[in-house]
C-alpha cells in the first residue's frame, strides 16, 4: 500500500513537519495457543506473531511543495503466509506419498452374503449386465454416494454403493470371505500336529496338494487337513488368495442351466436305483483308511474262462453169474477246465494277483498267489511281498 500526499507549506516548517510525519507503527496479531473443538477437547495451536510496519519519508519536490510517502510491508507479509501454507501442503503430500500403499487401494469387494446385481447405469430400473458373488472384487472407476461404477472381470457397470467395501474395508472383507490356499511345492511335505519340527507327523502331503489356510504364523501355516488342524512349513508351500470376479448374464445363465442338468441327472439315477453290480470290475471306497493306503479305494478285476462238463454212463450186463444189482451200474462223469486271473489293488500301495489254471503243466503253476505292499520313498516300510515271490540275486554264476 502506498499513499502519496502533497501539501504546500513554508520552508521554515518543513523540518518540524518531517519530524512529526515520521511514523512507525507496529501491529502484532496473536493467535490463541489453545482452543476447544466441538467435542470439548483441547487442541493446541502454535502462537504466531505478525508484525506490520508502516514507514514514512519526506522528499523535497520544490521550494513550496513537499512530498510525503507512507509504505507498508503488509503485501510481503501475505506472501510469507502463502509460502508457509504451500510448504505445509507439500509436506503433507510427501507424508501421504511415503505411507505404504495397500494392495486394495482403489479396489472394492462385494460386501454381500450371496450376490449383487451390476447394472448398465446408475438406476435400479436399468438392465442387469452382470453379477458379483461373495468373494468377488475389482477396480473402482467412479465412486458415488448411491452408485459406484466398477470394473470386474469382463463386466463394467454400476453397483449400489451400500453393497461394496472399499480400500482397507475391502481387505477386511476379503480376509473373511476369500480363504488363503497353500499349495505344496516340495516333493513330499510332513504335516505336523503343532508348529514344531519335533511334533508328531500326522500325514505326508505330496507335491501339488492344496489345503485351506486357517492361520498364518511366522514360519508355519496352519491348514485344514481333511477336517483336522495341521501345521506345515511355510518354506515348502506357496500361499495365495484368489479374488473372484464378476460374471456376465450369459455366464450366469449357463451356470444355472448346468446346475439344473446335473440335478436332473442325479434324480434320474436315484429313480433307477443304484448301478448294477459287476463281478468282473468291483470298486469300493476305503474311507478313513485312505490315509494309510492312499487314495483310489479297493478295485478288483476278474478275467478268465471256466468250463465244466457233466456226464453219466449206464451199464446193463445180462450175466446170470453176476448178482442182480451188479448187472446194472451207473457212473457219473465230471470234468472241469478253469483259467482264472484276479487282480486287486488297495489304494496306491497294496497289489494282489491270483492265478488258477487247471491246464498248467506243473502243479506249482496251477495255483499262484502274490501279495505286494510298496511304500513311499520316505516311509520306513518300503516293500513287503508274500506268496509266490522271487528273490533276485545280486550276482550271477559264470
Amino acid at each position: 500500500m502506498r499513499i502519496i500526499s502533497r501539501m504546500k507549506t513554508r520552508t521554515g516548517s518543513v523540518v518540524s513537519m518531517a519530524l512529526a510525519s515520521v511514523l512507525l507503527v507496529s501491529v502484532v496479531e496473536f493467535m490463541p495457543t489453545n482452543k476447544t473443538n466441538k467435542n470439548n477437547k483441547e487442541v493446541k495451536v502454535s502462537t504466531e506473531a505478525k508484525e506490520t510496519k508502516l514507514s514514512a519519508s519526506i522528499n523535497p519536490v520544490d521550494n513550496n511543495i513537499v512530498g510525503m510517502s507512507i509504505t507498508s510491508n503488509e503485501d510481503s507479509l501475505m506472501e510469507t503466509v502463502q509460502d508457509v501454507s504451500e510448504k505445509e501442503k507439500e509436506t503433507k503430500a510427501k507424508e501421504e506419498a511415503a505411507k505404504p500403499k495397500s494392495a486394495f487401494d482403489g479396489k472394492f469387494m462385494a460386501n454381500v452374503s450371496e450376490s449383487v446385481n451390476i447394472r448398465s447405469a446408475a438406476d435400479p430400473e436399468t438392465d442387469v449386465v452382470g453379477k458379483l458373488y461373495s468373494g468377488a472384487g475389482g477396480d473402482v472407476l467412479e465412486k458415488g454416494d448411491e452408485w459406484t461404477k466398477i470394473s470386474s472381470g469382463s463386466v463394467v457397470g454400476y453397483v449400489a454403493t451400500d453393497y461394496l467395501a472399499f480400500d482397507a474395508d475391502a481387505e477386511t472383507v476379503a480376509n473373511k470371505t476369500v480363504p488363503y490356499i497353500a499349495t505344496v511345492t516340495a516333493e513330499t511335505v510332513k504335516v505336523r500336529t503343532t508348529n514344531d519340527t519335533n511334533s508328531e507327523v500326522i500325514a505326508l502331503a505330496e507335491e501339488g496338494a492344496q489345503f485351506v489356510v486357517l492361520g498364518r504364523l511366522e514360519d508355519w501355516e496352519k491348514i485344514d487337513y481333511h477336517g483336522k488342524e495341521g501345521y506345515i512349513s511355510s518354506e515348502l508351500v506357496s500361499v495365495e488368495q484368489t479374488i473372484g470376479t464378476a460374471i456376465t448374464i450369459e455366464e450366469e445363465q449357463a451356470r444355472i442351466k448346468a446346475e439344473e442338468e446335473a440335478k436332473a441327472a442325479k434324480e434320474a439315477a436315484q429313480a433307477q436305483g443304484k448301478e448294477k453290480f459287476d463281478f468282473t470290475d468291483m470298486h469300493f471306497d476305503l474311507g478313513p483308511a485312505e490315509k494309510i493306503f492312499g487314495p483310489g479305494g479297493v478295485r478288483i478285476k476278474t478275467q478268465g474262462t471256466a468250463e465244466l462238463k457233466f456226464g453219466a454212463t449206464f451199464k446193463n450186463i445180462d450175466n446170470p453169474s453176476l448178482p442182480i444189482r451188479n448187472r446194472h451200474t451207473t457212473t457219473m462223469d465230471f470234468d472241469e477246465k478253469i483259467n482264472l486271473n484276479v487282480n486287486g489293488r488297495v489304494g496306491g500301495k497294496v497289489n494282489m494277483n491270483i492265478n488258477y489254471n487247471t491246464d498248467a503243466t506243473f502243479d506249482f503253476d496251477a495255483q499262484t498267489m502274490k501279495l505286494k505292499y510298496e511304500g513311499k520313498e520316505d516311509e520306513i516300510i518300503k516293500l513287503v511281498e508274500g506268496g509266490n515271490v522271487s528273490f533276485p540275486s545280486n550276482s550271477s554264476l559264470v
